[in-house]
C-alpha cells in the first residue's frame, strides 16, 4: 500500500490512531470472549444453597433424594443429581440449607452442623435406572429395608 500523507507528522498521527483503534477492538473482542467463557463456567457450577428438591425417599436409616439445581444449566443431566445420603432422614434433610453434591471429607465442626447436608454416600444419573440403583444401594446398606 502507498502512502498518501502530506506529510510525515500527518503519517504518523494516522498511523497512531490506526494502532490505538486496532488495540481497542483487539482488547474489546478479549473481554467479550472472557465473558462468554465466565457464563459458561457460571453454568457449570453447583452452588449449594440454591436447590429444588424433586424427589425424596426414606429406605431404612438412609435418604435417596432427586435435587436439582436450577443455576447449573450446563451440568450433566440438566444439573438434577439422585443422591444417597448414608443415616440421614427426611427430617433431617428439612433442616439442610445447603446440599453440595460433591464428594467431600466431612470435618468435624461441619459434621455437627444441621443445616449442611454432609456428602452424599453415592451419586447416580438422573435417570430411571439411575433412581432405581440409588433406591437398591440404599436397600443394600446396612440400615437399609
Amino acid at each position: 500500500m502507498v502512502c498518501r500523507c502530506p506529510s510525515d507528522a500527518i503519517h504518523s498521527s494516522r498511523a497512531a490512531a490506526q494502532s490505538a483503534y486496532s488495540a481497542r477492538s483487539d482488547r474489546e473482542s478479549h473481554e467479550k470472549e472472557v465473558a462468554k467463557l465466565k457464563a459458561e463456567i457460571f453454568g457449570m457450577i453447583v452452588k449449594p444453597s440454591k436447590y429444588n428438591i424433586l424427589e425424596a425417599r426414606e429406605v431404612g436409616n438412609h435418604l435417596v433424594m432427586k435435587v436439582l439445581y436450577p443455576n447449573c444449566k450446563n451440568c450433566e443431566y440438566d444439573g438434577t443429581k439422585v443422591m444417597v445420603f448414608s443415616n440421614r432422614t427426611a427430617v433431617d434433610a428439612l433442616r439442610w440449607t445447603r446440599i453440595d453434591p460433591h464428594f467431600r471429607k466431612m470435618n468435624p465442626t461441619r459434621a455437627k452442623d444441621i443445616h449442611n447436608a454432609p456428602s452424599p454416600t453415592a451419586r447416580f444419573p438422573n435417570t430411571p435406572e439411575g433412581w432405581e440403583a440409588a433406591l437398591r444401594l440404599a436397600q443394600g446398606l446396612r440400615g437399609g429395608t
